[in-house]
């Protein structure tokens, strides 16, 4: 495997999750208001 593409593939997951993270958040701000 090439160390690139394992460094790319680790930052997009991170992305992901960090965005899933905030689409969770939003969800709940919107159905407390």
């Amino acid at each position: 495997m090439d160390l690139v593409y394992l460094q790319f593939r680790d930052k997009i997951s991170s992305a992901l999750a960090t965005r899933r993270v905030g689409l969770i958040e939003t969800l709940l701000e919107v159905a407390d208001a």
